[in-house]
């Protein structure tokens, strides 16, 4: 029996250092994974600057492109209006009301401007065969002069928080949205990106 122990023991020790190494190399490999993992997480931020994508679950989702070019104004006794014209009653990029909708942009002008300034979420008009966004109004009296509104004065503007997002890019979080059609886009940019929210 003692020549027995003393013939198995360094067969058992040498077990016992295997199964030791194979948990390292299975330590290491779970190390090795979460690291490809966390790299794998880096943010998906879009190809061209100032192209507008809905962000969600991580992917980037495309909206409707539309120009502004076409532009239509109306003039009454002292008061005038101009809008773009958007072909198309709704967007065939459709959301749902309460969902959280956040909007990805890539900006050359990340750390010189506040984003706040140049680009902006608006609400449009929808008509039976267009949707309009406000660019101008006017007003004119004889007793108050000439009045005109362009931009956030115009109240289309809605709120947004703006926030880094990946290494080029900014994040538009709006707040829930009634239902409706919307474009979010850069200040005077003569192309907007659009989708509409429904119940």
């Amino acid at each position: 029996a003692p020549l027995a122990f003393c013939y198995h023991s360094p067969l058992r020790a040498f077990m016992s250092k295997a199964r030791d190494s194979e948990m390292v190399f299975k330590a290491f490999g779970v190390l090795f994974l979460s690291a490809l993992s966390c790299f794998g997480q880096a943010a998906v931020e879009p190809d061209l600057v100032d192209v507008f994508w809905r962000l969600g679950d991580g992917k980037l989702v495309p909206l409707e492109r539309q120009g502004t070019g076409t532009m239509h104004g109306k003039a009454g006794f002292g008061s005038m209006k101009v809008t773009a014209q958007l072909p198309g009653a709704k967007s065939p990029v459709r959301f749902r009301a309460g969902e959280q909708l956040d909007f990805v942009v890539r900006s050359s002008l990340l750390a010189a401007v506040d984003p706040a300034t140049i680009y902006a979420l608006w609400a449009l008009d929808a008509k039976k065969n267009m949707r309009e966004l406000a660019m101008m109004t006017g007003s004119a009296s004889l007793f108050h002069g000439a009045t005109t509104k362009v931009g956030s004065a115009l109240d289309k503007n809605l709120p947004v928080e703006f926030s880094k997002y990946g290494e080029s890019s900014i994040k538009l979080a709006t707040k829930p949205l009634a239902p409706g059609e919307y474009a979010v886009g850069r200040s005077g940019s003569q192309v907007v990106f659009c989708f509409g929210v429904d119940k």
